[in-house]
C-alpha cells in the first residue's frame, strides 16, 4: 500500500479507538446518572415524611438553600441539597454549590412520585425502555421523557421580566407605524419582524410568531436606555 493508504488507514483505525471509548463513557456517564438520580428520588420520598421534615430544612439551611415556596417543585430543593460540591468564595468561606446539569430532573423526579413510584423500584423505572410524548408530539425516553411528560401536566410558568415603566416609554414615541395585513387581531401586543434596510427605508417581509415576550423584552431594555 502506499503512503497516502497507509496514513488514512492508521487514522481511521484512531478515530474507531476514539469512537469505541466515547461510546462506553456516555454508557457508564448514563448510568451514573440514572444512580444519581435514583438515589436522590429515595432521599426525597424520606425527606418528604412529615417526621423529617425538620431535618431536611436543617440541611437545606446548613447550604443556604431556602425551602420550596407554594407552587413550586419541591424535588429541585432535594437535587440541589444532594448533588454539588463545597468550594471556596470569594471572601475565603467554604460555600455549597448546588450542580446546575442535574436541576432539570426535578420534574422527573416529581413525574416518578405522580406515578407512584417506589424507593426499591426506581432505578429499574428509570432505565426502562419506555417513550414519553410532550405537547408537540415528540417522544423521548428514561428522563428527558419523564420531563417532557411532567411539563404537560405542570406547563412552565413564563415570568414577565420586564419594567412597565420601561415599556411605556420606549412606546411613548414610535418611530413609526406598518401595516401588518397578516395580524388582524384586535388590541395592542409586542411582536418580532424582520425585513432589510435600504436606502434609509426599513422594508418589512414578516412576522415572527410567538414572539410577544421576547418584544416585550426588546421594548423594556429599548425604554431603560431612554432619558
Amino acid at each position: 500500500m502506499n503512503t497516502i493508504t497507509n496514513r488514512i488507514d492508521a487514522i481511521t483505525a484512531n478515530a474507531k479507538k476514539f469512537t469505541d471509548k466515547q461510546t462506553n463513557y456516555n454508557t457508564n456517564s448514563r448510568t451514573l446518572t440514572w444512580t444519581i438520580v435514583a438515589d436522590v428520588y429515595a432521599l426525597g420520598l424520606l425527606a418528604f415524611q412529615p417526621e423529617n421534615a425538620r431535618d431536611f430544612d436543617q440541611e437545606l439551611l446548613s447550604r443556604k438553600l431556602k425551602p420550596a415556596k407554594y407552587g413550586e417543585n419541591p424535588w429541585l430543593k432535594v437535587v440541589n441539597v444532594a448533588v454539588g460540591e463545597l468550594y471556596t468564595n470569594s471572601k475565603g468561606k467554604r460555600a455549597w454549590k448546588p450542580n446546575a446539569s442535574f436541576s432539570k430532573y426535578a420534574r422527573a423526579l416529581r413525574y416518578m412520585e405522580s406515578q407512584n413510584v417506589t424507593t426499591e423500584g426506581a432505578l429499574a423505572y428509570i432505565k426502562r425502555d419506555h417513550s414519553y410524548t410532550d405537547a408537540k408530539g415528540a417522544q423521548s425516553k428514561h428522563l428527558i421523557g419523564m420531563i417532557a411528560a411532567d411539563k404537560l401536566v405542570h406547563p412552565a410558568v413564563e415570568r414577565d421580566m420586564t419594567d412597565a415603566a420601561a415599556v411605556a416609554r420606549a412606546v411613548s414615541k414610535p418611530l413609526g407605524s406598518i401595516p401588518m395585513p397578516t395580524d388582524t387581531r384586535k388590541g395592542r401586543r409586542f411582536t418580532r419582524a424582520f425585513g432589510y434596510v435600504e436606502n434609509g427605508v426599513f422594508v418589512l417581509l414578516g412576522q415572527l410568531r410567538d414572539t410577544d415576550n421576547a418584544a416585550k423584552l426588546d421594548a423594556s431594555k429599548a425604554g431603560k436606555e431612554v432619558n
